[in-house]
Formats: structure tokens, sequence, C-alpha cells
């Protein structure tokens, strides 16, 4: 079975909510999860002006 490193971010509303809803969604898809780095909270990069 091959292995993937999946990088994934938000930057509007519930930030660590949709985190977890898209990993709950890659499960329910059959995508085995497994291991998971601690959440990040960082300014924007590129475009600064971005709602928070």
């Amino acid at each position: 079975m091959p292995i993937a490193y999946i990088g994934i971010g938000s930057n509007l509303g519930n930030r660590q909510e949709n985190c977890d809803k898209t990993i709950a969604l890659l499960t329910e898809k059959g995508i085995n999860v497994l291991n998971r780095s601690s959440s990040y909270d960082t300014e924007p990069w590129g475009v600064k002006e971005q709602p928070k």
C-alpha cells in the first residue's frame, strides 16, 4: 500500500474543526490515517491581508 504525506490547513472559520473534519472525511473514504502532527497557528504567508 502506498504511503502519502498530506499537509492540511485552513485560514477561515474554526480552523481546527475544519482540519479535523477533513481528516474524518479522508477516513470515511477508506484512507487509513496512521499519524498526525500537532496543530500550529502561524501568521499568513504571501497575502498578509487575510481574515483569521
